[in-house]
């Protein structure tokens, strides 16, 4: 005898709902395999209230795949769950008997899907560990991260999921601000060409946003398979990231680039490598890594070296840090933190190591000093005074012709060398295009429609991620809340380098940027309609720390 749904083989003497018991005996048991028994009682034994709930299950009955077991071993004890558990009303329980009875497989990704996830994966590694240099694998104009971005934009548009990924306000929102930029930048390509395609992937990599989002809402098991390979990321990364800035700083690699660069093959600048030494802090904190006792020591040694490279970079780490802190998520250990942090402190002070970098800046207390100083106040080095200034004398012209003046709506567009029209270039060769701020940029060249799009899209996403991540710790949801306040320190570090810096205006930052904002997205998603993923779809190591704590509880 076949089941008519599942059409698997099941035993013939068992039927599917059990015959009713004679007087005096046990009530008849409805069981669904892997579902929790439930036992039929009369309405009138029924608490105040519940015996709708009684009634609208009896209508599910006729129709539901339920079978009774064939003996009384086959009932299962489930552990008890604190915290809200969602479908443990008989109404939710009653209407999953109606769901055929088989494993729900999910979806595998196109093909498309897979061949974009290897080589995004491919491009972030080199892109965070690498820099530049990497980013000039290609040829011009068409490099490594627009032919990924291709393959992407093929597996966005055969992708299923477009209606649920738009369900979600912030993507309805980003969709806006793409359509507005393309506005303003396809009538400056005719004057501008390919600068204006250049700058345009100011806005333009907000596209791979959309693409990792969409892989994720389609297919959830490669939530989790993001996740580790960013485990295997964040290895990588402390292991190589301080040789990287040591040979770029020292010259000792000077010369070696790719066929047809005009740029050095290794070229991480300090406050990109701080930028991702924040994220990995942070995953380090929430424990979606095993072996801290190696990892930490790793991090503050690449943390001590790469410190005194920018002021962005440290201005960046602090903030993360600072917002995972308030957080304050269950797996941190808020005193382990502060005695390592301490302990390095105090050994850096009696050691007091000075190292020449070769560009007029040494690793030092006292190069570490004048940059934290310089950041709020003048400064006893006149060059970290002057370019403090600089920045800020440009910021204001910005915002004076945007906002009080003739480029209020559309800005200045995409294509023209904002520092040769403003007046602030620097370079003989006209090679500065941005003026260090992101966020500025996007005002001078959108206007302020374009500006106030930007800002929501980010400020959007932020509270989002906030809201959830405040909801699953009422929820004692500990995986879930790790994964927000890793994703929410991780965006907050990219804006603020992105506030000093030009560092979304290339692929080093801006595809990395909204590849955290795209995972943001679909972690919301799963978050919403399969809660409980969220055990699975993270590494083992805090799994077993969970069930272990809510144990120890019990």
């Amino acid at each position: 005898m076949r089941d008519p749904i599942s059409h698997t083989k099941i035993d013939s003497t068992e039927s599917m709902v059990n015959r009713p018991a004679g007087r005096g005996q046990p009530q008849a048991n409805l069981m669904v395999p892997g579902s929790i028994p439930i036992q039929l009682v009369k309405p009138s034994e029924m608490p105040p209230g519940r015996t709708d709930d009684v009634s609208h299950a009896s209508r599910h009955i006729g129709s539901s795949n339920v079978q009774g077991p064939s003996s009384h071993q086959n009932r299962k004890t489930l552990p008890k769950r604190k915290g809200r558990v969602e479908g443990n009303s008989i109404r939710n329980t009653i209407q999953s008997m109606s769901k055929p009875d088989r494993a729900w497989v999910p979806p595998t990704p196109s093909v498309s899907s897979r061949v974009f996830l290897i080589g995004w994966i491919f491009i972030l590694m080199g892109y965070g560990i690498i820099g530049r240099g990497f980013a000039n694998l290609g040829f011009a104009p068409v490099y490594i991260g627009e032919v990924v971005l291709s393959i992407g934009l093929i597996a966005l548009v055969s992708s299923r999921s477009l209606g649920r990924l738009f369900a979600y306000p912030v993507s309805k929102i980003l969709l806006a601000f793409l359509i507005w930029s393309l506005m303003m930048t396809l009538p400056h390509i005719p004057q501008y060409g390919v600068f204006a395609l250049r700058d345009g992937v100011l806005w333009g990599y907000s596209v791979f946003g959309l693409i990792v989002a969409s892989i994720i809402v389609s297919s959830p098991p490669v939530f989790r398979w993001i996740l580790l390979r960013y485990r295997t990321f964040s290895i990588v990364f402390l292991a190589l990231a301080w040789l990287m800035f040591v040979i770029m700083t020292s010259q000792v690699a000077k010369g070696f680039k790719l066929p047809g660069s005009s740029i050095d093959f290794f070229e991480s600048k300090g406050g990109d490598l701080l930028v991702h030494l924040s994220g990995i802090a942070a995953f380090i904190a929430v424990g979606m890594s095993r072996n801290r006792l190696v990892f930490v020591p790793l991090l503050l040694f690449n943390l001590g070296i790469l410190l005194i490279s920018k002021r962005a970079g440290m201005l960046a780490f602090g903030a993360a840090f600072g917002l995972l802190l308030l957080l304050n998520p269950p797996k941190m250990k808020l005193s382990a933190i502060v005695f390592a942090c301490t302990l390095s402190i105090t050994a850096v002070l009696l050691i007091n190591p000075k190292v020449d970098l070769g560009y007029g800046r040494v690793i030092s207390v006292e190069q570490l000093t004048d940059n934290v100083v310089s950041t709020f106040d003048n400064s006893a080095s006149s060059k970290l005074e002057t370019t403090k200034s600089w920045r800020l004398d440009w910021w204001s012209d910005i915002i004076g012709y945007t906002f009080g003046g003739k480029y209020f709506l559309f800005g200045k567009g995409y294509g023209i060398n904002l520092a040769n029209d403003d007046g602030y270039q620097v370079l003989g060769d006209d090679a500065l295009r941005s003026p260090h701020n992101a966020h500025m940029n996007i005002l001078a060249r959108s206007g302020v429609i374009g500006f106030g799009l930007w800002l929501a899209v980010h400020l959007t996403w932020f509270f989002t991620l906030l809201k959830y991540c405040l909801e699953a710790r009422r929820r004692s949801m500990h995986n879930w809340h790790g994964i927000f306040s890793f994703l929410l320190a991780y965006w907050l570090a990219f804006m603020v380098n992105a506030s000093f810096d030009v560092f979304l205006e290339g692929p080093m930052g801006g595809i990395w940027l909204w590849s955290v904002i795209g995972f943001g997205i679909g972690a919301v998603h799963l978050y919403k309609t399969q809660p409980e993923m969220g055990l699975d779809q993270i590494p083992v190591v805090i799994r077993r720390h969970v069930l272990s704590r809510e144990g120890a509880k019990g």
